[in-house]
């Protein structure tokens, strides 16, 4: 772990607004987490792959897409890490570029910003379940959808719709869910992914220090006190696991898990 990219991380956060940079905190976060790893490396490899695709000016959104996936997909193989899904690796930018796999939100991530740099404007799109990417069309062209998880494979809007009812998530959400997400929302969903990764390990120092970062983002997620409160609890740290299952408590009395917290709580005191 790199304290100083932690702590340049932790910066950003609080300071980045919405104008947060989505390629720095994505390097931050790898090289916070990672012995020996530089964010600036991390964002010379992303010039690296953006200088290697020739896009012709007046290029269309469509041919953009066409030329980015050729190079990111064709070429050098980027695809989705099936063998072994919830490695952290997966969400540590650097080693999705040296492996050429990854988790969806990274590989969008890493489209996203490749794109920025080619000139060819892609946002990220928080889609249940599947993180995704929209080019953003010309004029009164339709918005069409890339799944770099599935290599750069187009996908159209009806095609989401299905996959939604499929899902049997609420239709008066649909264009929350097709709707771009911002620098923040992805950051938030790239550590909440690590969070679960490392709580899989059973590594809860590691757990707790994306707790914090979740709760620096989005201070209204009071569930995350009570992750943080039990993974404390596995560390046998009393007094701060105490704090933590209080405030859940506070925050949500009527909760289902209420009582046996309260239980877990008093224990603690004792």
């Amino acid at each position: 772990m790199d304290p100083a990219a932690a702590s340049e991380l932790d910066e950003l956060i609080q300071d980045g607004g919405g104008a947060l940079p989505l390629d720095r905190a994505a390097a931050l976060l790898a090289a916070s987490e990672q012995d020996g790893v530089r964010a600036d490396a991390i964002l010379a490899s992303l010039d690296g792959l953006a200088e290697s695709i020739r896009m012709p000016p007046g290029a269309s959104s469509f041919e953009g897409v066409a030329r980015i996936n050729q190079r990111l997909f064709g070429e050098l193989g980027f695809a989705g890490d099936r063998q072994d899904y919830y490695a952290p690796r997966n969400s540590f930018l650097d080693q999705v570029i040296a492996r050429r796999q990854g988790l969806p939100i990274l590989l969008g991530v890493l489209y996203v910003e490749v794109a920025r740099r080619v000139g060819v404007s892609v946002l990220g799109v928080g889609f249940p379940g599947h993180f995704i990417v929209s080019a953003e069309p010309a004029g009164d062209a339709p918005r069409f959808y890339v799944d770099p998880f599935h290599g750069g494979a187009i996908r159209r809007r009806d095609q989401l719709v299905t996959r939604l009812a499929e899902m049997r998530l609420p239709p008066e959400h649909t264009e929350e869910f097709l709707a771009p997400s911002t620098p923040r929302e992805i950051l938030l969903r790239m550590i909440y992914n690590l969070k679960g990764s490392f709580v899989r390990l059973q590594q809860p120092r590691d757990a707790v220090r994306q707790i914090d970062r979740i709760l620096a983002l989005a201070p209204d997620r009071v569930e995350e006190h009570r992750d943080r409160g039990l993974l404390l609890v596995e560390l046998r740290e009393p007094v701060e696991a105490s704090a933590s299952l209080r405030r859940y408590l506070q925050a949500r009395p009527d909760a289902d898990d209420a009582e046996p917290l309260a239980h877990l709580l008093a224990e603690l005191l004792e």
